[in-house]
């Protein structure tokens, strides 16, 4: 297929940036550098930027979680007078709260932050898990097709043999479904994408993918590890992303040292309707970095 000649500078720049660090690890805070916490506190202003939330789930949240989260903070160490929880209007609101000190730590969806220009500092993310690490990798797996196996044992494919494929992926809104195979194209094949393939369908879940793929209408589809040991039967991953997240935490100055216990004390109230259904843990920086890329391709 035709690609563009012309491609944004910030892009490309970030892009190459991915490249050169796409082995790397997502830099997990560690427990030697983590400024330690502190262990009594007047108050704890804490907002939650859900926007799948319903409405009386946020009127419960503000209503019941403050006391919650006060004795849940308090079983993992750190004595708080005060919490106050407030439900933020939209990430880029609650991001912004922290910046300018109204609120010390919040809670939102790590793709919404990895779009702002400016943001708090990152101290925790969530988005499934890997060998004890959060966040989850797409992984590129060959159907086993004749073209998919061909594809399977090449170690580094051609954009030419790609283009020749056929793939399966799922709607745009889904992240390790789709936007993540784009990350992936865009990082390797000089910003190109799915737009750029001739034969790409469209599947509405993963049921309906791995049933494309078990049934030899895909050459090619993307997959989450846990969804491959469980269900992947024959697929073979040929590539994979950085780790990518669904949800993160970002505090004040001041209160970065509260990463570890405000993992825990969420992990304690089960409210994943809020907070996401998976673990957080304290990361580094530039683990959003990926998705700082993927928020500059997809424009």
């Amino acid at each position: 297929m035709k690609k563009s000649s012309c491609f944004p500078a910030v892009l490309l720049a970030l892009l190459l940036v991915g490249c050169a660090n796409r082995e790397a690890a997502p830099g997990a805070a560690s427990s030697a550098s983590e400024p330690a916490p502190p262990l009594k506190m007047d108050t704890l202003n804490v907002e939650v930027s859900q926007p799948d939330a319903a409405p009386e789930e946020r009127m419960r949240a503000v209503r019941e979680l403050p006391g919650a989260l006060q004795a849940a903070l308090a079983e993992a160490g750190v004595q708080v007078e005060e919490v106050r929880l407030t439900m933020g209007a939209s990430p880029a609101a609650t991001a912004q709260a922290v910046l300018e000190g109204g609120v010390d730590v919040a809670f939102l969806p790590a793709e919404a932050l990895a779009e702002l220009e400016e943001s708090p500092r990152l101290i925790l993310a969530a988005g499934g898990e890997e060998e004890g690490m959060p966040g989850q990798r797409m992984l590129l797996c060959a159907a086993d097709t004749d073209y998919g196996r061909n594809l399977a044992a090449r170690e580094d494919p051609t954009w030419r043999e790609l283009d020749r494929a056929r793939w399966g992926v799922l709607p745009a809104d889904s992240l390790w479904g789709h936007r993540a195979v784009e990350l992936w194209l865009a990082d390797r094949y000089e910003g190109s994408g799915l737009e750029d393939l001739p034969d790409v369908t469209v599947y509405g879940d993963w049921e309906a993918l791995l049933a494309a793929a078990a049934a030899g209408e895909v050459d090619l589809l993307p997959m989450t590890r846990p969804l491959l040991e469980r269900e992947g039967g024959s697929l073979t991953p040929i590539g994979e992303t950085e780790r990518l997240y669904t949800m993160a935490a970002v505090a004040g100055e001041g209160r970065e040292g509260l990463a570890s216990p405000l993992a825990e004390a969420v992990a304690s109230l089960g409210e994943a309707a809020l907070f996401g259904p998976d673990p957080y843990a304290p990361v580094g920086e530039e683990a959003l970095d990926p998705q700082r890329r993927m928020a500059v391709l997809m424009g």
